[in-house]
């Protein structure tokens, strides 16, 4: 059952004196909760229903929004080396800038626990985690074996021995007009 604080800063206490009154707040405690719910209740609708008239307004603007940021792309895409110089990632126009960003290397990963298997089957320590996750069992400890996605990034030789794959070298599109504070990635 959900607890409430029954005395709120600079509320004074309702004088309470018998079991009567006693049970007259409590009576009123529940009325007015409900009281309380039914307009939460009716609030919430009006909300819902202002998202939901939100939602169909927005639409249209959104999916052409997304068809003219799409055309952006492609046409930079196609006209790359006209639009920006060879040393840049991104060119200033009148009305807003494009730009190319390399996406941060990052390992992926599809089944971890297969792959941490496979890795301590490889390096010859499954029967040492074992016998470790044994002895911790018996103190209350838990062994959580993760991959060291770091360290992966710093030796990507020896993680690919593994069958560990990175991510590298991915471009992401950007659109910023000038109007808005923020940019808008196109994929």
């Amino acid at each position: 059952m959900a607890k409430t604080k029954a005395k709120a800063p600079g509320i004074e206490p309702a004088a309470i004196h018998d079991k009567l009154e006693l049970e007259k707040a409590i009576k009123e405690i529940g009325d007015l909760q409900r009281r309380k719910n039914d307009i939460e209740n009716i609030y919430n609708g009006r909300i819902q229903e202002l998202q939901e008239q939100l939602a169909s307004e927005v639409a249209p603007v959104d999916q052409r929004i997304q068809a003219l940021a799409k055309g952006v792309k492609v046409f930079a895409d196609a006209n790359r080396s006209q639009l920006i110089a060879p040393d840049k990632k991104s060119v200033d126009l009148p009305t807003g800038s494009i730009a190319y960003r390399a996406k941060t290397a990052a390992v992926a990963t599809r089944s971890t626990d297969r792959l941490i298997q496979s890795i301590l089957e490889t390096a010859d320590l499954v029967g040492a985690t074992d016998r470790l996750r044994s002895k911790l069992r018996k103190v209350f400890l838990r062994l959580k074996l993760e991959l060291d996605k770091e360290g992966v990034l710093a030796d990507p030789e020896s993680a690919a021995d593994f069958g560990i794959e990175i991510e590298s070298g991915i471009e992401r599109f950007y659109v910023k007009p000038n109007t808005i504070d923020t940019e808008m990635e196109v994929a």
